[in-house]
């Protein structure tokens, strides 16, 4: 009997992965760091905004929150106003900051990742980077 799951190059069924929302950002949050230490700006500033979206998902997670609609994870253009939401554990304070800084971080993703005519300035990647962090951080996900 032919499988009808999705497959993924062509080598077979796609498997479910062990690897978590925290592993996830834990790993992204590293490849940010290594390619800011290499100098390679955007894609250092995409993986940091990666790496804060899966630390705030893996929070997400761990409260239970774990359907956004008809997916898995949340929408980039819904994710601040959800983190506001729905993140405890943490103050509103911090959600505001959390929600504030995840917006920054997909304006500069999206400068990174689809604007090859716009310049990222090394503070935009030093931004990214400690924004990253400070996320990480306030969501339990050790850096």
């Amino acid at each position: 009997m032919e499988s009808n799951r999705r497959t993924s190059r062509g080598r077979g069924p796609l498997q479910r992965s062990a690897l978590g929302w925290s592993d996830l950002s834990r790993s992204q949050g590293e490849a940010a760091k290594l390619l800011r230490d290499d100098g390679v700006r955007r894609p250092s500033v995409s993986r940091a905004y990666y790496a804060t979206y899966a630390a705030v998902v893996a929070r997400l997670h761990a409260q239970g929150v774990d359907t956004f609609g008809d997916r898995s994870n949340p929408s980039h253009a819904e994710f601040p106003s959800l983190i506001r939401r729905t993140v405890s554990g943490v103050s509103a304070d911090h959600r505001r900051n959390v929600s504030k800084l995840v917006r920054r971080l997909r304006v500069l993703r999206e400068i990174a990742d689809y604007r090859p005519g716009m310049t990222l300035a090394d503070a935009d990647r030093t931004e990214a980077l400690r924004s990253m962090i400070v996320v990480q951080s306030l969501m339990g996900v050790p850096a």
